[in-house]
């Protein structure tokens, strides 16, 4: 039973994630490709990725949420346990900005007719 809402959580943070994703598309609308897809990429992936609760246990919950944990509320402050997941993804989610970027900065300017 506990398997199961585990996978209900999930659903439902995923769901609020797509929610999210749309929700910064849209409003970044007005903004260039580049800033666009950065705004929407950066945050979206950097909370799809999961950690383990701890090291004793097999849980995953998204890896932000366990390394603010562990950095905040644990004697150690061993933030390092799940932000080093939190730092890959970010980085991992600048190749669309700079795929994004490099696509831009290659087709020639649009004009606008008279």
């Amino acid at each position: 039973m506990a398997s199961q809402g585990f996978i209900v959580a999930w659903s439902w943070y995923l769901v609020a994630l797509l929610v999210a994703a749309w929700v910064l598309w849209r409003g970044s609308r007005f903004l260039p490709p580049v800033w666009r897809t950065l705004i929407t990429m950066l945050p979206v992936l950097v909370a799809l990725v999961p950690a383990p609760v701890s090291p004793l246990h097999e849980s995953l919950a998204p890896a932000w949420i366990v390394a603010l944990f562990d950095g905040l509320v644990q004697d150690d402050g061993s933030f390092w346990r799940a932000g080093k997941w939190v730092v890959l993804a970010a980085a991992v989610s600048l190749l669309p900005v700079l795929l994004a970027a490099r696509i831009q900065r290659k087709q020639p300017d649009q004009v606008e007719p008279q």
